[in-house]
């Protein structure tokens, strides 16, 4: 995690950058999505379920998921992986059942298998050498029929700006928009520079990357765009399983 984007998040604390970041219709939309398609999918899973949460950070993913999920005869095993111990803290404060796991989810070295995967804007945040890798590690880290569920925004260079202004433009009002503005304007910056990790991909390359690592999707749904993009760009919901 760079410096600038670690000072802001000691600043604010994890709890109000859960704030900022549920005041944004995109993030909303995403999570509301990842919950319903989990529950569909965890209806036709075993009894013992593993669930890894890829880049947890607040265990966000998670807890949109499981929180105030009607009771099942299911049990769950949650892990989270982040490189920010910190946040880990964190994310198990809120969801105590979490086993951390403080490791760079393109380095860390994992031996168990997981029933559902989770990895919610994660993939962006790895560099462009890197993002191969990571695909490779998720299907390590998955038992066969697995899940893997992303969420991601898929964008080129050209349309990040027109995108987070959008996101802007809609912001819910309250005490944490101006921080949550000033983070976006943050996530707005080139991608090629050192100043922050957020390197914006197409959906193309993103699908490239995990078809070639052994993905198969199952399921593509766009779940927030401005109407200025193409279909291919915006805030992205991918169900996938490994290829035959």
């Amino acid at each position: 995690m760079d410096e600038w984007f670690s000072h802001f998040l000691m600043q604010l604390g994890a709890e109000m950058y859960d704030e900022i970041q549920m005041l944004r219709d995109d993030y909303r939309a995403a999570m509301t999505t990842l919950h319903r398609q989990a529950g569909r999918l965890l209806h036709n899973k075993s009894k013992e379920v593993s669930v890894l949460d890829v880049a947890c950070g607040t265990a966000m993913a998670t807890r949109s998921v499981f929180d105030k999920r009607a009771a099942t005869k299911q049990s769950f095993r949650f892990v989270g992986l982040d490189a920010d111990h910190k946040l880990l803290e964190f994310a198990q404060s809120k969801w105590p059942s979490l086993t951390e796991k403080c490791a760079d989810m393109v380095q860390a070295e994992i031996e168990e298998r997981f029933d559902l995967i989770l990895c919610s804007f994660a993939y962006h945040h790895v560099p462009d050498a890197q993002k191969l890798q990571l695909c490779r590690n998720l299907r390590k880290w998955c038992k066969p029929g697995g899940d893997l569920l992303v969420l991601e925004i898929c964008l080129a260079e050209s349309q990040v700006h027109a995108y987070y202004e959008a996101v802007k433009a809609k912001l819910q009002r309250g005490q944490a928009s101006d921080l949550c503005k000033r983070f976006l304007n943050w996530t707005m910056m080139p991608g090629d520079t050192s100043a922050n990790t957020e390197w914006k991909v197409p959906q193309a390359r993103l699908l490239k990357d995990f078809s070639e690592a052994g993905w198969e999707l199952q399921e593509s749904q766009r779940v927030w765009a401005t109407p200025s993009l193409p279909p291919e760009a915006g805030c992205y919901y991918l169900h996938f399983r490994l290829s035959s």
